[in-house]
């Protein structure tokens, strides 16, 4: 199993070590139907971790897709999601139940392709308070 020493800082989040199958649960718990919506504060934290996620697998993820051709049709899907992913990051949570469930749905299915599309032989890791950076295990 690749694992991170990843640690949230928000809010309650801290001191969680996260790894590759917590960020799969993370990303299970946000695609499941719901028989009743979640409460805000359920939302907010769900959409935390999944940002959260993104900082060890997107640096990842750009070396990459850098290393292709330039123009290429690889690497333009490639420039084309993360900037895509980056900006699903940046977006805040909408105030709309409705919205707020699309946007989480949205950002776990950026964190499978990114899960899924990994260098074989690569691990993310970080440091706490998101000073994170992804090397290839030797």
């Amino acid at each position: 199993m690749g694992e991170i020493d990843l640690r949230f800082s928000a809010g309650e989040l801290h001191h969680i070590p996260v790894d590759i199958e917590t960020m799969r649960r993370t990303i299970d718990r946000a695609v499941v139907l719901r028989s009743k919506p979640l409460e805000p504060e359920e939302l907010e934290d769900l959409v935390l971790l999944l940002r959260g996620h993104s900082n060890p697998l997107l640096p990842g993820a750009q070396a990459a897709t850098d290393v292709l051709w330039r123009g290429s049709l690889e690497w333009s899907r490639g420039m084309g999601r993360h900037g895509t992913i980056r900006f699903h990051c940046e977006q805040s949570l909408g105030t709309d139940a409705l919205l707020a469930h699309v946007q989480i749905s949205q950002l776990a299915r950026d964190f499978q392709w990114l899960l899924a599309s990994r260098p074989a032989g690569a691990r993310p890791t970080g440091r706490s308070d998101a000073a994170l950076q992804f090397r290839c295990a030797r």
